[in-house]
């Protein structure tokens, strides 16, 4: 159970991921059903450092849209490093195409700390 005292720590993540620092990269390869769930936008980008680096992929072209509003609040598009994987000769019919987003983060330390009480509700 979330608060439950163990070996003397708190068990809520929100306890555990306040003693680890932001990283500087965040990749998610996750279907864009999940990436644009609320919590996992904020689990996320409260992760992620002050001008760090966030890698979306896993997901197709034509959703490119959404996850673009849903992270744009945390997140400043890097379009230069948008990609779509080449599927090769026969595998569009078989794979499809994906696409990789990638983006910096721009939240203010205030914006980090709503992101926090989000990521774990």
């Amino acid at each position: 159970r979330f608060g439950e005292i163990r070996g003397g720590m708190a068990a809520h993540p929100r306890a555990c991921l306040s003693q680890v620092p932001p990283a500087d990269v965040v990749v998610a390869n996750i279907l864009v059903g999940q990436l644009v769930r609320p919590s996992m936008v904020c689990s996320l980008c409260a992760n992620l450092a002050p001008g760090g680096l966030l890698c979306l992929s896993g997901v197709r072209p034509h959703e490119i849209g959404s996850l673009k509003e849903a992270y744009g609040t945390w997140v400043e598009w890097e379009d230069r490093m948008y990609a779509e994987a080449d599927p090769g000769v026969g595998g569009e019919a078989y794979w499809g195409t994906w696409a990789r987003l990638v983006g910096r983060r721009v939240a203010t330390p205030e914006q980090t700390a709503m992101l926090s009480e989000h990521a774990v509700s």
